[in-house]
């Protein structure tokens, strides 16, 4: 699979841009390399960025263009899901027809193309089981405003507030971004390390199908593509290297100094009891601060 995302930021006098981080694996089930471009052009000032399989994202892409040729006035999500619905017919139409020799129209019809009652419970079942076989960032810049959009698996188009992620290490990607407070406000070249940083822990985690190779784009609201060169890249690893997370040395390791724990029998206690004791109002018969570990030998104390 692979990682891309997108956050919201401003330029040094404040129009809005978008950040782009993404790697650039590219496999099949029996090869891979990093070499591809995950970035796409779109018209009236919108891009994308895709995960999964290519030829499925550009299908669907092509839709979107067509969708995007004219400036959307009104509800953008609405606008935005109609060619997504448009793509799930295709592929609904594609799975009827090669499964069974029939088309949309035709299956959905009164008779449902002469197929048997099973036949049609079993299409149905195969229909929901239907998925995009990709993930699209999709996002737009204009004077003043970007706005990031994301399309999942299971068609939904979503609107995000800051930033967004795609891929195998997406989960991941967006626990650092909140952990390191990305939002609209964030300058530039903070937003860049940021993303950098998200990116880089993914690989830390071992997410899967993640490429090492990083790719770092910063589009303005005029269109301008800055893309971060070999320098750059440097400078964000040193940077990395020093303030971002790493390995506990051994050495560094510590166990909890005594008395750190209440013991309780468990067979004796309830719900309220274990409230009790985790809010540190501890307290009871049954439960006693420990200056050390309790002994497997020792017997727990009764309640009375």
């Amino acid at each position: 699979m692979t990682l891309c995302i997108a956050a919201k930021s401003r330029d040094e006098v404040g129009l809005a841009g978008v950040v782009c981080c993404f790697d650039a694996h590219i496999s099949t089930d029996t090869y891979g390399s990093d070499t591809e471009i995950k970035l796409r052009h779109l018209p009236n000032c919108w891009g994308a960025l895709y995960s999964g399989k290519q030829h499925r994202a550009d299908e669907l892409l092509g839709l979107l263009r067509e969708v995007l040729q004219e400036e959307i006035i009104g509800n953008v999500l609405a606008a935005l899901r109609v060619p997504v619905m448009q793509y799930k017919r295709n592929l609904v139409h594609e799975y009827l027809n090669a499964t069974y020799g029939l088309g949309y129209e035709e299956f959905y019809s009164a008779t449902h193309g002469h197929l048997s009652e099973e036949e049609v419970r079993s299409a149905i079942v195969g229909i929901k089981s239907l998925y995009t076989d990709c993930q699209l960032i999709l996002f737009r810049i204009a004077g003043q405003s970007g706005d990031i959009y994301t399309v999942d698996y299971n068609f939904a188009v979503a609107q995000c507030s800051n930033f967004a992620a795609i891929g195998t290490g997406a989960d991941t990607s967006l626990a650092w971004l909140h952990f390191r407070k990305q939002n609209v406000g964030t300058r530039v070249d903070q937003t860049i390390y940021n993303l950098f940083e998200a990116k880089k822990f993914a690989n830390f985690a071992h997410a899967p199908g993640v490429g090492d190779r990083t790719r770092l784009i910063f589009l303005c609201s005029h269109e301008e593509m800055n893309v971060i060169n070999e320098r750059g890249l440097e400078t964000l690893e040193k940077r990395y290297h020093r303030y971002g997370p790493r390995e506990q040395a051994e050495s560094r390791k510590f166990d909890l100094p005594n008395p750190c724990f209440h013991h309780f029998h468990w067979r004796q206690t309830n719900q309220e009891r274990i409230g009790a004791q985790l809010d540190g109002r501890g307290a009871g018969p049954a439960s006693k601060l420990l200056s050390a570990k309790p002994s497997h030998s020792e017997a727990p104390e009764q309640e009375t």
